[in-house]
């Protein structure tokens, strides 16, 4: 037996045993429907606590649920006490006297809630209408809804700015008075104008005076851009009988929009640009600008080609300019690690960047005077920054990967010292842990889970992570009931020399004498991972068990090519998107078929969106010998058709036929399987041309009985979300890879 077979039936076999399965499968009870992520809700509650801090002291209020119903608890960490946020009772009997109708103290489903920190006053939205409640004299009234505030108020409450077509004016509110300060835009070189989502104005949130500016902490200042779009592509997009027009810089695209940084001060009406060359604006939005005082802006450069990142301070009193730090790198920089927090007592800036090869935290001096300098260190990921407690000198932060033996990809809590010093672990298990710190530093709410183990959510004391308060656990009783079955996660080492990780799902009612055809869910867009680590994603965020239930084995995995893990694992995606990772995956498939005998081998499919869907097209067209079947919706299937900012982040820009190489338009003519496409006509991410020109190269192979597409008129980038589709994409899979059959005997 092969080490990596034997490593299967360990890692495997051995969570397979442990799977709970409670209760008999209730056959009237659509379990396809009931595991999709907007219906589970309904089944499993508390998959986590998300706490609203108030009051001093750590104190915060939230949504416990149950089988039972919703209950709105307070919590105190300094009396380690647990009690209602108000009388769930008296609230309901007051809303059913005002006269609204089906209301139960036990359902509440109070919306933008809100309480005052004096504990006194609760302010929500019910039923379309806005609501105030008085804790104490259990008086509810209406309240009027608050307008908008709208966009461009001064911190000083003194000054609004705002666009008047191309050019940026600010209006003095006390007086009235408007002062224009540009008179030279232009609709193809606009002021303060944010490269425009259309997704804002299908959902009506499009405002035309909203000027894309930040203004200094004294009001002082205004710091802005003029955005060049001259020979930017245009695109179209349907809205009912209408059309929307919008810029969509493409990767490869000769004109993308540049954006050159601006100041204005208001007291002198003078008007400073710094020395940085055009800012590169290759998605949604403006430039990255950001105040650190009344008088330094910190700028953001990011060359295209994604080779060079550079952090400025510009003083705009002296109209100095400085480097704050500085990323190079002969394949990528990495801008999906890239986050920044100014620390202002330390006058640093807090970066992470996998510049040494794994994820680590730096702080770089504002002043621009010091070398960055690295905090953590080590062949392990720093995931997420969660706190700074300025005055003890700590920063606390997840990280992954740090323990031998625990999934490399699970999250612990670590905090350590700005001067450097072995991270402190403060959450000793082995499981993936979401946090939340409370403002004053000192108590942590923790989200303990794992994909096949309920979340458990507790209140930890900082200093040391002890556990003072439980807050209660997911309640998936309904579930139970029906016969829930745990996702089933599970490591192999591979002939990469990579160990890779992964989940099984399988259906509720499943049959081990029987054979299912596996499906993948794939997506291995570089930037992120894909397999589920903690229960709420396994539940709440994939179709996995969804589609399971229809009658296969689905599989998600997380091969060489993704995120989370090192560059070394990163790094093969760089310039071979088509083809990374997929030999590991047909090897990591073959060797759970060896282990589960209930694996059919000649039935595998895969299902994906966006880049999920370009791996099912790359899947059915370069390996056509072992993926038989596809749904691949919102793909991106020639990265030229597709947005510059990501593509070119791992393509980069100095030679064409890389994006010929990863095209999947020069692969159609290898598809042998069945395949079904779909796109949304108002998709704002991935333009509907990617799949229309996919379906050109598959007639132009004469493909025309192999595939099938689907356009909604309405649909978005998330497709899942619409329920036709999701009903389309099992029906495809049951036509064309059946269900379950008996195992067929194999020969010694």
């Amino acid at each position: 037996m092969s080490r990596l077979l034997l490593n299967v039936r360990i890692l495997v076999l051995v969570l397979a045993a442990s799977i709970l399965q409670l209760g008999q499968v209730g056959f009237a009870t659509d379990l396809t429907k009931v595991y999709q992520p907007d219906q589970v809700g309904d089944y499993a509650h508390q998959l986590y606590v998300e706490p609203n801090w108030v009051g001093s002291n750590g104190q915060f209020w939230y949504a416990r649920e149950s089988a039972q119903g919703r209950v709105y608890v307070l919590v105190d960490p300094v009396e380690k006490a647990l009690q209602p946020l108000f009388d769930h009772t008296k609230l309901a009997t007051a809303l059913k006297q005002y006269g609204l109708e089906d209301v139960e103290s036990t359902s509440l489903a109070l919306e933008a809630l809100q309480i005052k920190s004096d504990f006194t006053v609760l302010e929500f939205s019910l039923q379309n209408t806005a609501f105030t409640y008085e804790l104490k004299s259990g008086t509810l009234s209406e309240r009027a809804e608050r307008e908008p505030t709208p966009g461009g108020i001064s911190p000083d409450g003194k000054w609004r700015a705002f666009l008047d077509g191309p050019n940026l004016s600010v209006e003095d509110l006390e007086t009235g008075e408007v002062r224009p300060l540009t008179d030279d835009g232009t609709e193809a070189q606009p002021y303060a104008t944010a490269l425009m989502n259309p997704r804002h104005v299908l959902n009506g949130t499009y405002q035309a005076y909203w000027a894309d500016i930040r203004w200094s902490w004294n009001s002082r200042y205004i710091a802005t851009y003029r955005m060049d779009l001259n020979g930017v592509t245009q695109l179209t997009m349907p809205n009912g009988e209408e059309t929307i027009a919008y810029r969509y810089p493409r990767a490869m695209d000769e004109n993308v929009p540049l954006a050159t940084p601006i100041v204005f001060d208001l007291k002198t009406g003078e008007r400073f640009t710094p020395n940085i060359a055009p800012l590169p604006v290759l998605y949604y939005g403006g430039p990255r600008l950001r105040w650190v005082d009344d008088a330094n802006l910190m700028v953001t450069s990011v060359k295209r080609g994604y080779k060079n990142r550079t952090v400025y301070s510009y003083d705009v009193s002296s109209q100095k300019l400085r480097t704050v730090l500085q990323e190079n790198s002969d394949r990528f920089v990495n801008i999906y690690e890239g986050t920044n927090w100014v620390i202002y007592d330390w006058d640093r800036l807090l970066w992470l960047s996998d510049i040494d090869g794994h994820t680590h935290i730096y702080l770089a001096d504002l002043e621009g005077g010091e070398q960055m300098r690295q905090i953590t260190e080590g062949a392990w990921r720093v995931a997420q920054p969660i706190d700074i407690v300025e005055g003890e000198n700590e920063i606390y932060f997840l990280a992954s990967g740090r323990r031998e033996g625990v999934n490399p990809y699970y999250r612990a809590l670590y905090r350590i010292k700005r001067f450097g010093s072995d991270p402190e672990l403060l959450t000793p298990d082995e499981h993936d842990h979401s946090v939340y710190m409370s403002p004053d530093g000192a108590y942590i709410v923790d989200n303990i889970s794992r994909v096949d183990m309920p979340t458990r959510s507790v209140l930890r004391r900082s200093r040391d992570g002890k556990i003072i308060m439980e807050l209660g656990g997911a309640d998936i009783s309904p579930l139970q009931a029906l016969g829930h079955r745990f996702p089933e996660p599970f490591s192999l080492a591979t002939s990469t020399g990579f160990e890779v990780h992964g989940v099984l799902y399988r259906p509720i009612d499943f049959d081990e004498t029987k054979q299912y055809p596996l499906i993948e869910q794939i997506y291995t867009g570089p930037h992120t991972s894909n397999a589920a680590r903690s229960f709420n994603q396994g539940l709440k965020r994939s179709h996995a068990q969804a589609v399971a239930n229809a009658g296969f084995i689905v599989l998600q995995l997380d091969v060489e090519g993704t995120e989370g893990r090192s560059r070394a694992f990163l790094d093969p995606a760089y310039k071979n998107l088509a083809e990374v990772g997929l030999d590991t995956r047909i090897e990591v498939i073959e060797a759970l078929a060896e282990a589960f005998p209930q694996i059919d081998l000649n039935r595998v499919g895969a299902f994906g969106f966006s880049a999920g869907g370009y791996d099912v097209v790359r899947l059915l067209t370069r390996r056509p010998d072992f993926y038989k079947v596809g749904v691949a919706a919102s793909g991106n299937y020639d990265s030229r058709w597709d947005k510059a900012d990501w593509n070119e982040q791992w393509l980069g820009i100095d030679d064409l036929s890389v994006y010929e190489a990863n095209s999947m338009l020069t692969s159609a003519h290898r598809l042998q399987g069945r395949l079904l496409l779909a796109h949304g006509l108002q998709d704002e991410n991935v333009p509907v041309q990617a799949t229309r020109e996919l379906v050109k190269a598959l007639e132009a192979a004469e493909k025309h009985d192999l595939f099938e597409v689907d356009y909604y008129p309405t649909g978005g980038h998330f497709l899942e979300t619409d329920p036709a589709f999701v009903t389309r994409r099992l029906d495809f899979f049951r036509t064309h890879l059946g269900g379950p059959e008996p195992i067929k005997a194999t020969a010694d």
